[in-house]
């Protein structure tokens, strides 16, 4: 009987010492530094902040369970950092400006150790030494402010799991010159981009070229669009059967399109469409569209030339803007309305011809209103 009350007693002192131990290492934090100094860290919960035999711990008064906004800004001597268990909450811009950051570890880290990701969302990054990074493939969101003021990054792969990103994610990556997007992406926040002045090719891979038709939010990326589809890159495209609208926005600034063909499936053109195609030159519009929205080619600088079906009964506000390359275009019987700026800009315009053409050609003429000119 004794000897079972002493096993008894040693394997509750064992468990009373584990859990005071478990309880003591949710009460730090662990960190390396470049300098092997204490980072600056202020906290009213925070009893010390020392440096010794080559990391730093962070000890708290209470159990960690959330990390802060900017609770680390520019620690830019911070190298590494663990994050404990008890941590259920990591705010955003919580690690903003520490460049020298390697790797997290602990709760939330990623295999490769450079994210934080919680419930799919990446949440932190630590940048330094890499200059370009594909995003794993567990993350499903990237958080606000997740990249922010990654200078050194010029290169940014985004899986296909991913679906949203964050405001002000990629915010001032002012090196960033690509970016691959999935069409997964459904929702860009504001300023997800801002700053990025360096991107010139943002190459967007299509898993479903009809579900992409709807339209997207990959307009709202700044540089030029390259689609792939296999990845193999896009210039020549054409619409499927099975589409009956174009989405607007769904294909602005894909500069690399220089063909398009839009089958008799297809009834509307949405507003800015292909707003920004500068490289296309040759548009077929099926016989079933009868709307071209407004900005829909606004801004295809190379097109010379474009047929417009008899179907067609209204053209809107700058459909054609900026297409400084066109000579001539014919407006069919069927439309009824034109609607200011279409022709806006057209700078090469020579002739109108068909429906209210004037007898010179150089102008349409609708009711006794001049509606437009070719210069």
């Amino acid at each position: 009987m004794l000897r079972k009350l002493l096993v008894f007693v040693v394997c509750l002192m064992a468990a009373v010492a584990t859990f005071s131990a478990l309880t003591s290492s949710y009460k730090k934090i662990w960190y390396t530094t470049t300098d092997g100094r204490t980072i600056s860290f202020n906290d009213d919960d925070l009893v010390s902040n020392s440096y010794n035999n080559g990391r730093g711990v962070l000890k708290f008064r209470d159990r960690v369970t959330s990390i802060g906004y900017e609770a680390f800004y520019r620690c830019d001597s911070l190298t590494s950092i663990t994050i404990p268990n008890s941590v259920t909450s990591i705010e955003w811009s919580a690690f903003e400006g520490c460049y020298s950051l390697k790797s997290f570890n602990g709760k939330f880290a990623s295999e490769d150790g450079r994210c934080l990701i919680k419930d799919g969302e990446l949440i932190a990054f630590a940048p330094a030494g890499l200059t370009s990074y594909t995003i794993p493939n567990s993350v499903t969101s990237i958080g606000e402010y997740a990249f922010y003021d990654c200078t050194s990054l010029t290169s940014i792969t985004i899986p296909n799991s991913v679906t949203s990103i964050g405001e002000s994610a990629f915010n001032h990556c002012s090196s960033l010159t690509s970016i691959t997007i999935p069409n997964s992406v459904t929702s860009i926040e504001y300023s997800a981009f801002y700053g990025c002045d360096a991107l010139k090719d943002v190459n967007v891979n299509i898993t479903n070229l009809a579900e992409y038709c709807k339209g997207n939010t990959i307009y709202k990326i700044p540089g030029n669009k390259h689609l792939y589809i296999d990845n193999k890159e896009i210039t020549e495209l054409t619409i499927p059967d099975s589409v009956t609208s174009i989405g607007s926005s769904a294909f602005e600034g894909c500069s690399s399109l220089t063909s398009i063909t839009i089958p008799n499936s297809v009834t509307s053109i949405g507003s800015g469409a292909f707003y920004g195609c500068s490289s296309l030159t040759s548009i077929t519009i099926g016989n079933s569209v009868t709307s071209i929205g407004g900005s829909a080619f606004s801004g295809c600088n190379s097109l010379t030339s474009i047929t417009i079906p008899n179907s067609i009964t209204s053209i809107e506000i700058g459909a054609f803007e900026g297409c400084s390359s066109l000579t001539s275009i014919t407006i069919p019987n069927s439309v009824t309305s034109i609607e200011w700026s279409a022709f806006e800009g057209c700078y090469s315009l020579k002739s109108f011809n068909g429906k209210f053409a004037s007898e010179d050609g150089r102008c349409l003429i609708k009711d006794g209103e001049l509606i437009a000119f070719a210069p």
